[in-house]
């Protein structure tokens, strides 16, 4: 039904990416963060038929989000602040003089992913997802939730034989 999404582009993996340490230290000093550190995968995680889960998770503060509600995500994203800002409108990034630590000029405030993800809700749901450059078909199926990065695309709600297809030589022929 034309529904293919890409992955999450964060704008600064090093804020938003953590570990499973971080992750359980984020939730062991608040415990209400947990709904927003999901399992993540990245491109190189996905191969045909099979995900290698790396362990690692994605604090996902979409677009809108309350982050005074999760006080331990907040004050981890403090250390990045100065990445995390987004460059102001009119930004002149062909001006050497014109440093800018931050992310790209956009809506988003500081402690916000970079992109707007409306599809976030696929995310949660079973999916086919595969890779955004293959020299062979390497589609697999997630029927956890994770969620994914832009190297990544997904078919929410496949029928079952789609996955069957999509890793088969014929469909590569």
């Amino acid at each position: 039904n034309g529904r293919f999404y890409y992955g999450i582009k964060t704008g600064r993996n090093e804020a938003f990416v953590v570990d499973q340490d971080t992750r359980d230290k984020l939730i062991a000093e608040d415990p209400g963060c947990e709904e927003i550190i999901k399992p993540f995968l990245r491109g190189r995680d996905v191969k045909r038929w099979q995900i290698h889960d790396p362990g690692l998770y994605l604090i996902f503060t979409r677009r809108g989000i309350d982050i005074d509600a999760y006080p331990s995500v907040k004050k981890y994203l403090q250390h990045f602040r100065a990445k995390l800002e987004p460059k102001p409108a009119g930004w002149d990034s062909e001006n050497p003089k014109s440093k800018w630590p931050g992310r790209k000029a956009g809506p988003y405030k500081w402690y916000e992913i970079q992109d707007s993800i409306a599809y976030w809700k696929e995310l949660l749901e079973p999916k086919i997802v595969y890779q955004e450059i293959a020299t062979f078909q390497g589609f697999a199926f997630d029927g956890e939730g994770r969620f994914i990065n832009n190297k990544l695309f997904l078919i929410p709600d496949p029928p079952p034989w789609l996955y069957l297809y999509l890793n088969s030589i014929i469909s590569w022929w």
